[in-house]
């Protein structure tokens, strides 16, 4: 038997394809389609469907779940999508200052567990409600529409509905008086990760969600600790704590204004309290191509034969969990070097990743019961220098994940999960977890 987890993000769509023992028998990476209309960044969804078909039909997948960034939903119409998906990250699909008065009025962090950034799906939906000539029957996110597309089920999960911003994630509900105070449509029932959704042609369906989410949810399968903190380290960092319900995350003790937020776990009295670095991977790349280097390895072997470094500069970076009073999108440089090399500039890049982990870590435990198990996941793992600079800077082991495609990864645990095949996650932890 083999199970397919495809999660579709903003750069790439990957597929990874597992058989019964744990054995890879498909991990395949392609870019994710997009398209430009009137200056606003959309999925192409007629590609990403076919692309998706494509690795479906090479998998000879049984069972498949799928993972999506979140906020961009599909709307709708007499059981098809009758647009692309906008991009997430773009505000010039907002709602009106009428709208966000109301949800203003009905929505708080208490609820929502995260805080309203303009950028949350109801934003979308409600622009496009003005938009189109007539009203869709109701959105879906991407990764469950392409269930919807294949079997004609609708669901949310918690994780997604998380980023809707019309959820209560105390309640485990919709927040339903926003139908009408708003004029929009349902929202589709909740089903929880990893359970069964439908069958068709041979191929069981089972829940997906949240990309971020979708990879605890993965190493939750493999790592039986009561606690786990996962970084995702990937373009950017998710720090994320699994734990217990307990007093530290009523209300709005989680509240932070610089970010992250709180969502549903995966049992029932599981949250998952989170916070975030947008510009984690991206702020190494940048500063790669700035001096001219396409290969981290190449200027890793330089740092390991010098023995003492020049720190280049120190660094505050907008979109960040610590620097929520830099704008997105914007570095501060201060204390520059200009006697600073190659090695030096990189060295100071990996020192302020490193910090930036401990300080969100720090402010994590203190959510925490114990002292959670902490597995990082994502590309970065292979470099041994950022990875004992982080471990140094937590004062704490860090657990790396075998498989670099986390995401994929937990929406394939799902698939085993949702088609009834949980004995696979025992041979999984034994391959995995060692």
């Amino acid at each position: 038997m083999t199970f397919a987890g495809i999660d579709i993000g903003s750069t790439n769509t990957k597929i990874l394809a597992m058989n019964e023992h744990g054995d890879i028998v498909m991990m395949s990476s392609c870019p994710t389609p997009k398209l430009t209309i009137d200056g606003l960044l959309y999925f192409d969804l007629e590609k990403l469907n076919n692309l998706i078909d494509e690795m479906l039909t090479s998998s000879k997948a049984n069972a498949v779940a799928f993972s999506s960034v979140g906020e961009s939903v599909v709307p709708i119409k007499n059981g098809k999508a009758i647009l692309n998906p906008i991009f997430w990250d773009q505000r010039g699909a907002s709602a009106t200052l009428k709208e966000r008065a109301i949800l203003n009025e009905n929505t708080s962090y208490s609820s929502l567990g995260i805080i309203p950034n303009g950028l949350l799906a109801i934003e979308k939906i409600l622009w496009y409600n003005r938009q189109l000539p007539e009203r869709p029957d109701f959105y879906l996110p991407i990764c469950h529409y392409q269930v919807f597309r294949k079997t004609g089920a609708a669901f949310y999960d918690p994780s997604q509905a998380s980023r809707s911003g019309a959820y209560n994630v105390f309640s485990k509900s919709w927040i339903d008086k926003l139908y009408d105070k708003l004029s929009i449509q349902p929202f589709a029932p909740i089903k929880p990760i990893g359970s069964y959704s439908s069958y068709n042609n041979k191929v069981t369906y089972a829940v997906g969600g949240h990309d971020h989410i979708l990879g605890l949810y993965g190493v939750s399968k493999i790592f039986n600790n009561d606690e786990i903190i996962y970084d995702s380290m990937g373009t950017s960092s998710t720090i994320s704590l699994l734990t217990k319900f307990n007093s530290s995350l009523e209300g709005n003790n989680t509240y932070d204004s610089r970010g992250g937020g709180i969502v549903n776990g995966f049992e029932n009295e599981e949250f998952i309290v989170f916070r975030g670095l947008n510009r984690y991977g991206s702020l190494l790349t940048y500063f790669m191509k700035t001096i001219g280097c396409d290969d981290i390895y190449q200027i890793n072997s330089k740092i390991k034969s010098k023995k003492e470094f020049n720190l280049a500069f120190d660094l505050e970076v907008g979109g960040n969990f610590t620097s929520a009073n830099i704008p997105f999108g914007l570095c501060n440089i201060t204390n520059l070097n200009i006697m600073a090399n190659e090695c030096d500039l990189i060295m100071s890049i990996y020192h302020y990743l490193a910090k930036q982990s401990m300080l969100v870590y720090k402010n994590l435990l203190g959510f925490a019961q114990a002292k959670p198990l902490y597995v990082a996941g994502g590309l970065a793992i292979k470099n041994d220098i950022l990875m004992n600079l982080k471990a140094n800077y937590l004062k704490h082991e860090i657990v790396p994940f075998k498989i670099t495609e986390v995401s994929a990864f937990g929406a394939l645990c799902a698939a085993i999960n949702g088609s009834g095949n949980e004995s696979v996650f025992n041979d999984l932890a034994k391959l995995l977890a060692n």
